[in-house]
């Protein structure tokens, strides 16, 4: 459990966001569960020290945005091992949040089972469609066990979407695409 958040700065003008649990804790496969976004071009760090996660988020941030940090499934605590399925929060570089937000699940056409850890990609609207899979997503979202997917952060604008079931933004032949 949560008991405290906090975004503060260094004096290198980096977002530290500190979460305090109730437990000690340590990490549940970051790599394949944490994002950001909108992405960032830099990579971000973290830290746990014992009831503490601070997370460094380098000053390269768009101005004028509201960015989503997802930690679901990226914290356990240390004595049962009990991961943290849902843990996430807003942030913004303005005076105010982009507050439009886009929901959706994510299945198997041929099954209509859901898709897990796929993800879920919005582009500009203004992007040619042959360049969604050399270009950065402008926001990203991932899947949950069940195929849902959350955009929280919006802004008021038309959008094209896409989804891959790889751990990169990069279609390849053996994946799925929506």
């Amino acid at each position: 459990k949560v008991l405290n958040f906090s975004i503060t700065e260094n004096n290198k003008r980096d977002k530290i966001l500190t979460f305090e649990f109730n437990e000690y804790i340590q990490l549940n496969k970051w790599q394949e569960n944490f994002f950001i976004s909108p992405p960032t071009k830099k990579n971000i760090q973290k830290k746990i020290n014992g009831k503490t996660l601070n997370i460094f988020i380098p000053n390269d941030l768009e101005k004028k945005e509201t960015y989503y940090v997802s930690l679901n499934s990226c914290i356990k605590d240390n004595n049962e091992g009990n991961v943290l399925e849902e843990l996430d929060c807003l942030f913004f570089e303005n005076n105010m949040f982009d507050t439009l937000f886009f929901s959706g699940n994510l299945k198997d056409a041929y099954t209509l089972d859901p898709i897990k850890n796929a993800w879920v990609m919005i582009f500009n609207n203004n992007i040619n469609d042959s360049l969604l899979f050399k270009s950065s997503p402008n926001y990203i979202a991932k899947t949950n066990k069940t195929g849902d997917f959350h955009f929280p952060n919006l802004k008021d604008t038309t959008y094209k979407i896409i989804a891959l079931t790889g751990f990169d933004f990069i279609y390849n032949s053996d994946e799925k695409i929506a």
